[in-house]
C-alpha cells in the first residue's frame, strides 16, 4: 500500500481482529519498554511535581506586573498550542532522522517511513499538510478561542497567585481532563466515521496511512473544531473556576505533545499515551 494512497470513501469499521490487535499492542507497550518505561516514569514525576515549583516564581512576578486576564488565556493558549506542535514535530523529526536502534526498537510498524518509500509524494503531502496546519492554527483556532473567551465567556479559570495549585490538585484534574477528552473525542470521531460525514470531512485525515507526528492535526477545519478543540477543552469547561491557569497550561503542553507522539510509532516518553497507529 502506498504511504499516501487515496483513502477509501467508505468509513472504516473495526473488526474483532483489529480490536484484539489494538489491545495486544497496547499491553506490549508496558511490558517491553525496559529503560524506556523508567524514563517515562521519571518524566511524568518531574512534570507533575517539578514544573509547578519552577513556574511559581514567574507567575508571582507576572501577576503583580501584568494582572493577567482574558487576554492572557487567549494568547497563551493559542501560542502555546502552536509552539507545542512545532517543538514536538522538531523533536520527533530528529528522532526519525537519527534512526537510532534505541528508538527504533519501540517502533510498532515495520513499514518504511513515507519519505523513504516515496520522497516526491512525501514532499507533496508535506506541502498540503503545512497549508492545512496554517489554516487550522492561524485562522480556525484563534477564532474559536476568541469566541470561547470573549463572546461566550466560558473559560472562568483562576488566575490568582493565592490559590496556586500543587500536584494534589493538578494530577486529579488532569486525569479528569483526559477522561473527558477521551469520551468526547471517541463520540465525535465515531460520528465523523459515519457514511455521510466521512467522505466530506474525515477522509482528509486518513490520507496518511503511516502515522507520524506531522499528521496528528492534519484534518479538515470542521474536524479540527469538533474532534480536537472541543474534546481537548471540555474538562476545563466542566470544572470552571476549580481549574487554575497553571493546570490548564500543563494540560495543554502534555496533551498536544502526547497527541503528536501518539500518532507515530515512537512511544519512549509516554507513560499514559495511547498509540493510534492501528486505526490508520
Amino acid at each position: 500500500m502506498s504511504q499516501f494512497s487515496a483513502p477509501s470513501t467508505m468509513p472504516s469499521t473495526p473488526t474483532n481482529d483489529s480490536i484484539e490487535k489494538v489491545i495486544k499492542n497496547d499491553s506490549l507497550r508496558y511490558s517491553r519498554k525496559g529503560y524506556g518505561l523508567i524514563t517515562a516514569t521519571f518524566i511524568a514525576v518531574t512534570f507533575f511535581f517539578g514544573v509547578p515549583r519552577l513556574f511559581y516564581p514567574f507567575w508571582a512576578w507576572f501577576t503583580v506586573k501584568y494582572q493577567p486576564g482574558d487576554f492572557t488565556i487567549f494568547l497563551s493558549t493559542w501560542l502555546g498550542h502552536s509552539i507545542c506542535i512545532g517543538v514536538s514535530n522538531l523533536v520527533m523529526w530528529m528522532v526519525y532522522k537519527a534512526k537510532s536502534p534505541f528508538f527504533e526498537r519501540y517502533k510498532i510498524e515495520s513499514t518504511p517511513w513515507p519519505w523513504e518509500a516515496d520522497y516526491e509524494k512525501w514532499m507533496v503531502m508535506v506541502n498540503k499538510t503545512l497549508k492545512t496546519l496554517a489554516i487550522n492554527h492561524g485562522i480556525i483556532s484563534p477564532i474559536g478561542m476568541y469566541l470561547d473567551v470573549y463572546i461566550l465567556k466560558s473559560t472562568p479559570i483562576r488566575l490568582d497567585l493565592e490559590s496556586y495549585p500543587g500536584p494534589g490538585e493538578i494530577i486529579p484534574q488532569m486525569i479528569f481532563f483526559m477522561l473527558c477528552e477521551d469520551f468526547f473525542f471517541y463520540w465525535s470521531h465515531r460520528t465523523l466515521h459515519s457514511p455521510w460525514l466521512y467522505p466530506i470531512i474525515h477522509k482528509q485525515h486518513h490520507e496518511y496511512n503511516t502515522p507520524i507526528s506531522i499528521a496528528a492535526e492534519y484534518a479538515h477545519p470542521i474536524e479540527s473544531i469538533v474532534a480536537n478543540m472541543i474534546p481537548f477543552s471540555m474538562g476545563m469547561h466542566l470544572l470552571g473556576t476549580k481549574v487554575h491557569y497553571v493546570t490548564w497550561m500543563m494540560w495543554l503542553i502534555r496533551r498536544w505533545h502526547r497527541n503528536n507522539c501518539a500518532r507515530h510509532p515512537e512511544e519512549l516518553a509516554h507513560l499514559l499515551a495511547l498509540a493510534r497507529s492501528d486505526h490508520h
